[in-house]
């Protein structure tokens, strides 16, 4: 029982932000899954799990989930390093910074290429 804890604990974190629990069990553990928001969670594995739909191509989804979560972050780095930018007083640390941006940005770009 002390196994379930922190599951326990993580189904009610869960259940008072709002999310749903649903009838399809997880395909790691088998406990049940929550939804919240588009994002369908296992509480025990404290990851998430994608469903797929009947006819759904489970490589063409994965790639597409993938690359989403590159693209943020792409953006959440990108943004590290601008706010870095900002306070920066240094040129040589500066020039440094830009040049890491520049890498991001160029990354962020060819990413978009192939997801577009």
């Amino acid at each position: 029982m002390k196994d379930d804890a922190p599951y326990v604990r993580r189904a009610a974190e869960l259940l008072r932000s709002g999310a749903a629990m649903l009838s399809q069990a997880c395909p790691a553990c088998g406990t049940p899954l929550f939804k919240l928001g588009e994002q369908v969670l296992c509480a025990r594995c404290n990851k998430p799990v994608i469903i797929l739909k009947a006819g759904e191509d489970e490589t063409r989804v994965i790639r597409e989930q993938t690359l989403s979560n590159t693209e943020q972050t792409l953006l959440t780095k990108i943004g590290e390093v601008q706010s870095l930018i900002e306070k920066e007083q240094d040129p040589a640390r500066i020039a440094q910074l830009t040049e890491n941006l520049s890498s991001l940005l160029t990354a962020l770009e060819k990413l978009r290429k192939v997801s577009g």
